[in-house]
């Protein structure tokens, strides 16, 4: 029975070709799951697969576009300035590298780490602050250019149960948690026609001398937004992975629990598959 099992399992481990239309998986390629460095490798090739998505989505299988990304309203005060910033869009995302890739089926854990070489926001500002003895208002345009962006995530590696008349039991990633650092910034301020220059001027001060704060408050609902677009991304990936993959498996019962091997890198490894291109 636990061969017969076992044959089973290796008979469902694919990862994967690539259908232009629409995203699907379907499984073509094998990804080994007792080589937690071979299977990070295989399911990162099958990432990277998924990149031209990154766009457009997947609508039907509910992943949405994630270049441009669309922000909520930020509105905040500091240091003697009240700023609220809207219709801001965040172009980029779609040309990271991934520099690392880590499954781990035996402690149900995945990170990974990207790298983007550039992020830029664009959209509306409105801002009122005290500069000397004057209290200074302007409003217009922004654009926010934002270099050698590091986007390091991790979650957890769960089995989501079978649903009646729906799909099968599926492994799946939960609680991403998505950290983002940022190198140089450069930031520009276009003001509206009824703004005084040299008004504009002061205010442009006040928000290059508080750039860093600005970063400071889009980065909660950026890396929210990029950890559930990234979740979806993932999932695709991780659906053809079958249970037995993370079931009945316990660190004490396999030597894939090495807390020493290496995150994977995509294409570095000899056993990962070459899939076939979108």
């Amino acid at each position: 029975m636990a061969v017969a099992r076992r044959l089973a399992a290796v008979a469902l481990l694919g990862l994967v070709s690539l259908h232009a239309a629409g995203g699907q998986l379907s499984t073509d390629d094998q990804c080994p799951i007792d080589d937690r460095v071979a299977l990070s490798n295989c399911l990162a090739n099958g990432l990277e697969k998924l990149r031209p998505f990154f766009r457009t989505g997947i609508p039907e299988n509910n992943v949405p576009p994630g270049d441009p990304l669309v922000l909520d309203e930020l509105v905040f005060s500091r240091d003697g300035m009240d700023a609220k910033y809207s219709n801001v869009i965040v172009h980029g995302l779609s040309s990271f590298e991934l520099r690392s890739l880590d499954v781990d089926p035996v402690e149900r854990t995945v990170a990974f780490d990207l790298s983007v070489p550039e992020v830029d926001l664009t959209g509306d500002y409105d801002v009122r602050g005290s500069f000397l003895v004057l209290v200074v208002t302007s409003r217009g345009n922004f654009s926010s250019q934002l270099r050698a962006v590091d986007v390091i995530g991790s979650g957890d590696l769960v089995v989501q149960p079978a649903q009646a008349g729906g799909r099968s039991a599926h492994v799946q990633m939960e609680n991403l948690l998505v950290q983002l650092e940022f190198g140089e910034t450069h930031h520009e301020l276009d003001f509206s026609p009824d703004t005084h220059p040299v008004i504009g001027e002061t205010v442009r001060h006040l928000v290059t001398k508080n750039d860093r704060v600005l970063l400071q408050e889009v980065r909660p609902e950026l890396e929210a937004k990029v950890a559930e677009l990234m979740s979806r991304l993932v999932n695709q990936v991780l659906t053809v992975l079958p249970v037995d993959a993370i079931v009945d498996r316990t660190p004490q019962a396999s030597h894939l629990s090495q807390a020493t091997l290496p995150a994977a890198r995509p294409g570095t490894d000899g056993s990962t598959v070459s899939l076939p291109a979108v």
